[in-house]
């Protein structure tokens, strides 16, 4: 299940100065394999804000609330 686009956070880019170290470190790329929850978006951009990187998250899909509970009932145990 696919979130809808209204749904998806929204991320700024953050700006950098001109003497900024963040070249000198590099781009961080975070890719979650199975679909991420909006609370790792989060996170990741809470860490890019935090340490003053660039960071791109990916993932398989979005995870929302409801396509968890969806998930769960399609599980035979």
């Amino acid at each position: 299940m696919r979130a809808a686009l209204s749904e998806l956070p929204e991320f700024k880019r953050l700006q950098a100065s001109p003497t900024a170290d963040r070249d000198k470190r590099g781009t961080l790329i975070v890719y979650i394999a199975g679909g991420a929850t909006f609370g790792e978006m989060r996170a990741v951009y809470e860490m890019a804000q935090k340490y003053n990187r660039q960071v791109y998250i990916g993932s398989t899909h979005a995870i929302t609330p409801r396509g968890f509970l969806t998930d769960l009932k399609g599980l035979h145990l």
